[in-house]
């Protein structure tokens, strides 16, 4: 329990008290002085004193501290809460009354005494909300029902005895049916009836196994809703879609209003860290480095504008829409002379909230029910019509409209004109049902010719049914399409010119970002495009649906308000018919600019630097056997600590032509891959790690009416290096021969192989790795194939396809720069040097 909190300035004086018990001694003047005077602390702690603790903390920016005296036996884990939430409504109410307080001019002293009141809500909300995270970690205790103890007593057993002759009952209930149907059957137990007359006690019957993903009669039965119901059954199923707590309220002229987002049941509410202006950590916090007295330049407004950006898209607004708010912006501040930073915040904010205000306030009428009264005045019934792209919740919001319709007593046809989607016409007899059970005015009707056909025809069908039959609103139901989809656009294009409903409604997600501009742009421009009229109709007014799942990420309202310049005529807020409201532009630009909550201090205020800056750059150096020694660059991180950077080179392997290597295009098409080895100083030196040859050059070898042959052939050179060639050959045309084709036997095919592997095994095995290498260029090795193989069959294009190292001896060092000769020979001298780019600041 709390005994006393006392607010005061750093100077002694006491500007409110509050006592709840009575307190001996001064335990407050024993913290001022041995705690306050002798050390300035800034953060809250705890002191001892006698049979008391004291826990406080300051309000810096108007030296005042806030004290709370308790029992020191007792936990109060909720006293940090407290006194954070009192100091802020105690500043948020009080600031200028405590400034005036350091004029000198200052005559009067003011009263704190209305705080009492705020302070006892203040205090009570954190208790409650203390004891309910409490509960929370807790748990909900078992009830002594529930316990092995309450079988023991008399109340216990005898519930447990009735339980047990309920299910006697329900089993012989069970049998009861059985024997009826065998009997229904003629179909008689003559085993049982055996063991009736000797007297004994016939076995349970084994109940068969339910297999999971298996479906047994009792469940089937259990799941089977074709009968049908009652209508009190469907009255009471259907009462579960209507929360009374979030249902609208009537104005003096009878009609029936949904609520709006920003009402709450309770008036109090308290300032949490996000709505404490004074605290500078909101978004206008980015100002507080501003030199006051300063005329505002855009060099001086480009840095802040920059992070507003940048909140802004945090908050789910499109990159390109809150670029071109912050340059409003920035051009009304540009040439604005300021005072002090109080003034600067106020002036930032302002415009900012200008703006935004300017944005998402409605430039036209959202009063639907007085243009469908106008409407009707005609004879005609009023008709809206619903788009949007797929899953966005079309049907589900087109049900909350007409329930909120059927409340102000008004006749609704529901036009179902998605034809496409399946169980699209289903759904929407649904909630036909489900609104006729709920509303007293149960003047619904649904209008469909089921699936396939023209959703332009239905819709001018419906419309023509319900001048007929005096309907007063005509919902149009159409299908999901993505934007991009030129047919199913066109035919919602036909839908609009064809029937010109009065109201055309968008309804989008409040989740997305970007794609709410292309969106909207798109489906406007779909519109004009295949409209075929002078004057082609656009969207009128927006829906924006599952805004109860984004928190404080509002900016899709405002993107999408930017670009059409219609406004949000509702949001969806829920699954329930109820779960309709209308938009608050106030609390929707406070959410806004609200700071989002971080977790943790990590990532926040780091500098973005260009990560070019802490790299090097170092040569490829390829081996002496081929002509330009210099194969390219590549980037590693400096070394830093105990990171080498010549640990990150060693084992990078590259790929470069050899069209590139030996300045010869006709040898392009064969790559050679090089590992690097060993640095030296900027030189990365390289070797022999693979070799292939491009798909393109092996499509071009492949021909018909001749044969493939294939040999794979594992070789050591006589430096240690073991590699795996991959061989290929193709068979040749005879001298003088007159058959297009060129097929070899199977006996010469596997002749041929065998040349193959032995004239490669001998070529690789009397030669150095450099010696093989040298030898790919040139081919050599599938010239001596051929004459191996001429006296076989004749052979053509014999490559050697593909080599690779899968053994290498221990690098030495020596023998590897040997291969590479001097360091100081970079090939061919070209014009110009490298020079590395620029480090830049920011990228």
């Amino acid at each position: 329990m709390l005994d006393q909190f006392t607010i005061a300035t750093k100077g002694g004086v006491v500007l409110w008290t509050k006592e709840y018990a009575e307190i001996s001694g001064n335990p407050v003047d024993s913290l001022i002085q041995n705690v306050l005077i002798q050390s300035t602390r800034t953060e809250s702690t705890k002191y001892h004193s006698g049979a008391y603790s004291l826990q406080w903390t300051f309000a810096n920016e108007l030296n005042v501290m806030f004290v709370a005296v308790y029992q020191k036996i007792l936990q109060l884990p909720y006293l940090d809460d407290l006194l954070l939430l009192a100091k802020r409504h105690f500043v948020a109410r009080f600031a200028e009354e405590i400034k005036a307080l350091v004029d000198p001019e200052c005559t009067a002293f003011p009263t704190f005494d209305g705080f009492d009141e705020e302070f006892e809500r203040v205090w009570r909300a954190v208790e409650e909300r203390d004891e309910r995270e409490r509960k929370d970690k807790q748990g909900v205790p078992r009830k002594f029902e529930d316990t092995k103890k309450f079988q023991s007593t008399a109340k216990g057993a005898k519930l447990e005895l009735e339980e047990l002759a309920q299910a006697n009952e329900m089993a012989i209930g069970r049998k009861q049916k059985m024997r009826t149907w065998n009997e229904r059957n003629g179909v008689k137990d003559a085993g049982n009836a055996e063991e009736t007359k000797k007297g004994k006690k016939g076995k349970k019957k084994k109940e068969n196994r339910v297999w999971e993903g298996k479906a047994t009669k009792e469940s089937m039965k259990a799941l089977d809703f074709s009968g049908g119901g009652s209508e009190s059954d469907n009255s009471r199923s259907a009462s579960a879609l209507v929360d009374e707590r979030s249902k609208g309220r009537r104005t003096k002229d009878g009609i029936y209003d949904v609520a709006e987002v920003a009402e709450r049941s309770d008036g109090f509410q308290l300032l949490d860290a996000e709505q404490d202006e004074d605290s500078g950590r909101g978004i206008f916090g980015i100002f507080k480095n501003l030199t006051s007295g300063r005329v505002l330049t855009e060099d001086i407004l480009s840095e802040p504008m920059a992070r507003m950006r940048e909140h802004l898209a945090n908050k789910n607004v499109a990159a390109d829409i809150a670029d071109e708010i912050c340059q409003t912006v920035a051009r009304e501040l540009v040439g604005v002379r300021v005072g002090g930073l109080q003034n600067i915040r106020k002036l930032i904010e302002q415009s900012m909230e200008t703006s935004l205000t300017r944005i998402l306030t409605p430039v036209s009428s959202t009063d639907i029910i007085r243009d469908i009264e106008h409407v009707n005045q005609a004879g005609r019934p009023y008709t809206i019509a619903f788009v949007g792209v797929n899953g966005v919740g079309k049907s589900t919001n087109l049900s909350k409209v007409c329930y909120w319709l059927l409340q102000n007593n008004k006749r609704v046809l529901i036009a179902a004109c998605d034809t496409f989607r399946s169980g699209a016409v289903e759904q929407l007899r649904v909630h036909v049902r489900n609104l006729r059970a709920l509303s007293e005015n149960q003047d619904v009707e649904i209008f469909e010719r089921g699936y396939g056909k023209d959703s332009a025809a239905i819709a001018r069908d419906a419309i023509a049914s319900g001048t007929a039959n005096g309907f007063d609103v005509v919902l149009i139901d159409t299908a999901g399409r993505m934007q991009d989809n030129e047919p199913l656009m066109r035919a919602l294009s036909k839908l609009v010119s064809v029937n010109k409903p009065d109201k055309i409604m968008f309804v989008g997600e409040a989740l997305v970002g970007n794609e709410a501009v292309d969106q909207l742009q798109k489906f406007n421009q779909a519109m004009r495009d295949f409209s075929g009229q002078s004057r082609p109709r656009q969207i009128d007014g927006i829906i924006l649906t599952k805004f109860d799942t984004i928190d404080d990420r509002v900016g899709a309202a405002l993107s999408m308000t930017y670009i059409t310049g219609q406004p949000i005529v509702f949001v969806g807020t829920g699954q329930t018919y109820t779960d309709l409201r209308r938009m608050n532009v106030a609390q929707v630009i406070r959410a806004l600019l609200r700071p989002r909550i971080s977790k943790g201090k990590k990532g926040l205020k780091k500098k973005v630097v260009d990560p070019f800056s802490r790299k090097e750059w170092y040569d490829l150096r390829a081996p002496t056997v081929f002509e330009t020694r210099v194969a390219g660059k590549t980037l590693v991180n400096r070394s830093q600590g105990t990171k080498n950077a010549v640990d990150f080179l060693k084992g990078r392997v590259f790929e470069a032509s050899l069209g590139d290597l030996n300045h010869d295009e006709e040898q392009a098409f064969r790559k050679f891959r090089l590992r690097i080895d060993e640095v030296a100083g900027r030189h990365c030196l390289t070797s022999f790690h693979s070799m292939s040859i491009t798909t393109d050059k092996l499509r071009s070898l492949v021909k018909k009416w001749q044969t493939l042959i294939e040999a794979t052939v594992t070789a050591t050179t006589t430096d240690g290096y073991r590699l795996r060639l991959f061989v290929l050959a193709f068979t040749q045309r005879h001298a003088g021969q007159l058959r297009s084709t060129t097929y070899a036997q199977t006996s010469q095919v596997r002749a041929i192989r065998e040349k193959m592997v032995a004239v490669v095994e001998s070529e690789v095995q009397s030669s150095t790795l450099r010696e093989v290498i040298q030898k790919f260029i040139p081919e050599s090795m599938g010239r001596e194939i051929e004459k191996a193989c001429h006296h076989i069959f004749p052979l053509q294009n014999v490559l050697i396809r593909k080599c690779k190292v899968t053994k290498a001896p221990r690098v030495d060092a020596q023998k590897l720069l040997e291969s590479h000769g001097s360091l100081e020979d970079a090939g061919t001298k070209i014009k110009g040097e490298f020079k590395e780019p620029e480090v830049q600041a920011e990228v």
